[in-house]
């Protein structure tokens, strides 16, 4: 009895600590850890009773962008482009890297290549495309979740796009590889504003998905759009 109270005593502890803590300074608790006592903590959990508890401590300590990698591999293997697309969009700055490392190790392929064998060459260089673009900008919260701060809008960008697609629509051209880079230079702010302007000119930017492009295109549009 006195051995299973230090043992629920030890896991709340631990429990504790991990709540109360940054993703990075978990991983900082983890690496000295290693150091002061080489050993890892994960083996600490062992003796956790439940094995939720076990799991939820064990997600807790790793390294997130593992779990990222992980999640992303096996989304993508499932053709589950939503999720993939969800994950995807949600990097900044440097924080998909070691992701993208942790993809490769997990798979034994580049994510990108696993991308483009699941949903298509456009599809991926949609994603690539943002992806790559979000690596050179800075995350505002304010101006995703509308807080406070006037979004940014390009009217001048969304304009040219909205011309340049409206001339290949009308040509009966297909739009879907030519476009995909121009999807992706847009902000969420600028693509509502973008379907915004087909609507006034009762041409939805959602049909012509359907007409002109393939399923998997339009859900990482529609993600794209919706989502951010």
């Amino acid at each position: 009895m006195h051995l299973r109270y230090y043992t629920d005593e030890k896991n709340d502890k631990l429990l504790g600590v991990s709540l109360s803590r940054t993703n990075a300074e978990r991983q900082s608790i983890v690496h000295n850890y290693q150091k002061l006592f080489n050993k890892s903590i994960l083996n600490e959990i062992q003796d956790a009773d439940l094995q939720s508890v076990r799991l939820f401590l064990q997600d807790l300590l790793t390294e997130a962008s593992m779990l990222l990698a992980v999640e992303l591999n096996k989304t993508t293997t499932m053709l589950d482009l939503q999720s993939v697309t969800s994950i995807l969009i949600d990097f900044w700055g440097d924080e998909f890297n070691q992701t993208f490392c942790f993809c490769y190790l997990d798979a034994n392929k580049s994510i990108w290549r696993h991308t483009n064998n699941s949903f298509g060459v456009t599809v991926k260089h949609i994603l690539q495309c943002t992806v790559g673009r979000r690596k050179r900008e800075l995350k505002i919260d304010g101006s995703i979740s509308g807080r406070g701060v006037k979004p940014i809008v390009n009217t001048v960008l969304v304009t040219k796009i909205r011309h340049i697609i409206t001339r290949k629509l009308v040509s009966k051209e297909d739009i879907s590889q030519s476009s995909s880079g121009r999807f992706c230079l847009l902000n969420p702010f600028e693509l509502k504003m973008l379907n915004k302007q087909f609507k006034e000119v009762n041409v939805f930017v959602e049909c012509f998905h359907y007409v002109y492009f393939n399923q998997h295109i339009t859900t990482v549009l529609f993600k794209l759009r919706c989502d951010w």
